[in-house]
């Protein structure tokens, strides 16, 4: 079980005004908490590619991926590079100024979905992107944004009720917590548009 998952969880029932779950593998499990795992993977998903966290966001090269004997049938893009699966997000493709490209999806020979990068090139590809991170990953001001995004989406499963406050102090969490990455950047330009070197020049007096 992760605690820190449990953590998460029960900071949004909180928020909530509900009680806390002991375990996230309660017999029978809670009604609450079948709910707010339910949403859980998702609202973790999506906070993770709203901006280029630091605890998130990793510098990898792409390999080429060798195509069919027919060709990818592109008439665009030439090649294609494998992207791995916890990826959620491109930040940065190396070179991008000289070159086109996109991020694309497709499924393999099994059916199982493939994630990948659409480009004209023959070299390995240098890229930032965000990657799929744990609860345990998060820093302590982008769990309590989570969190609050996490208790938005359950306030109507919950309590039928409207989670539109709850995300407006998601939305401001989520500035807050951007804002606090500038001091952990630093001898460069910022890296990404709507990063959180942008999101301090935004806030700032």
């Amino acid at each position: 079980m992760s605690a820190a998952k449990l953590r998460l969880i029960n900071l949004a029932l909180a928020h909530l005004g509900e009680g806390a779950v002991s375990s996230l593998e309660d017999d029978p499990r809670p009604p609450k908490l079948t709910k707010a795992l339910a949403q859980y993977d998702a609202v973790l998903d999506a906070a993770l590619q709203r901006a280029p966290w630091l605890c998130a966001v990793e510098s990898r090269t792409l390999a080429l991926i060798t195509p069919p004997a027919e060709g990818w049938r592109d008439w665009r893009y030439s090649s294609r590079y494998q992207l791995p699966g916890e990826y959620l997000k491109l930040w940065w493709v190396d070179g991008a100024h000289t070159f086109a490209w996109q991020a694309g999806t497709d499924l393999d020979g099994n059916g199982a979905v493939r994630r990948y990068v659409r480009a004209e090139g023959s070299e390995a590809l240098n890229v930032d992107m965000a990657v799929r991170r744990p609860a345990e990953a998060l820093t302590p001001l982008l769990f309590m944004a989570v969190s609050l995004d996490l208790a938005a989406h359950l306030a109507g499963p919950i309590q039928q009720a409207d989670g539109r406050a709850l995300l407006e102090r998601a939305r401001l969490a989520y500035e807050q917590a951007e804002g606090a990455e500038v001091t952990e950047i630093g001898g460069q330009a910022p890296p990404f548009a709507g990063g959180p070197l942008e999101a301090a020049r935004r806030s700032a007096p």
